[in-house]
């Protein structure tokens, strides 16, 4: 009917119809009730229908009639929740998001990177929309949506995603400290893996998880002291907290077939200049 007829720009009449008309939804819910259907299902997706600023009752339509595009990307990576410009849009995005997919990686989005108008990416969504909302109003939406989901790990999420965002995270998800993520690792675990230096926020997982620093991660088979060290920026004062702990790990954390093999590999090399 003339929607997808390219102007000079390369936009389309249905390209304008969606993202700068607030009652576009109805428009499109007349063409979906014709025969033969003017617009359909697969078009939120093939046309990146989620990807641009809209109202509520927009999001609504759209999402209703297809949820999994709230996990696709768009032209630079971003997830629909990424164009949020007011806290309902974010709250009603992240609810449907965690409805569609409670076990997605990125908890609704939130964790997804977020890439500004030129390609560069900024962090995760979760901090772009600290910095559009507010922190309170931000974390606020957070806890109410993603509290009911007791068994997402978002505290391994945050530290792998956002670590500046770990203090926050304790305090409005306490029980997170104690959850096991989908590997069956503790947040310690994925903490020192991580590299997170000494701080208040690693002190109280350590302490939180006291009873369990003197065991292998079930992921790399290393007991904390080396998962700490082997991250190549590691942190001297969370090793030597680990090693006083349990002084006696050192010996039974080495590998010594491993010392041998670079020992020899290292007089090789000495050999051979």
């Amino acid at each position: 009917g003339g929607l997808l007829v390219e102007e000079d720009g390369g936009n389309t009449a249905f390209y304008f119809c969606i993202n700068f008309d607030s009652s576009s939804h109805k428009v499109m819910k007349v063409l979906m009730e014709m025969d033969p259907p003017l617009f359909k299902k697969e078009d939120i997706s093939k046309y990146d229908i989620l990807h641009e600023p809209m109202g509520l009752e927009t999001l609504k339509f759209y999402t209703d009639i297809d949820p999994s595009c709230l996990f696709q990307h768009g032209h630079y990576g971003n997830y629909p929740i990424s164009h949020c410009k007011d806290i309902d849009c974010a709250r009603y995005l992240l609810k449907k998001a965690l409805k569609y997919n409670p076990q997605h990686q990125s908890i609704g989005g939130l964790l997804s990177p977020y890439y500004n108008d030129r390609g560069v990416e900024e962090g995760v969504v979760l901090e772009s929309l600290i910095r559009r909302i507010g922190q309170e109003r931000t974390w606020n939406m957070v806890e109410k949506e993603v509290s009911p989901y007791k068994d997402i790990p978002i505290l391994h999420r945050v530290i792998e995603c956002a670590p500046e965002q770990i203090n926050q995270t304790i305090n409005r998800f306490p029980h997170s400290l104690f959850l096991r993520d989908e590997n069956n690792r503790l947040p310690i675990y994925t903490a020192l893996e991580r590299g997170l230096k000494w701080s208040n926020d690693l002190v109280a997982i350590m302490n939180t998880n006291m009873s369990y620093l003197n065991q292998k991660d079930p992921v790399t088979g290393y007991y904390p002291f080396a998962l700490a060290a082997e991250e190549p920026r590691c942190d001297l004062r969370t090793i030597y907290y680990l090693l006083r702990m349990h002084p006696g790990l050192i010996e039974s954390g080495i590998d010594y077939d491993k010392v041998a093999v670079a020992r020899d590999s290292k007089r090789r090399k000495i050999d051979q200049s």
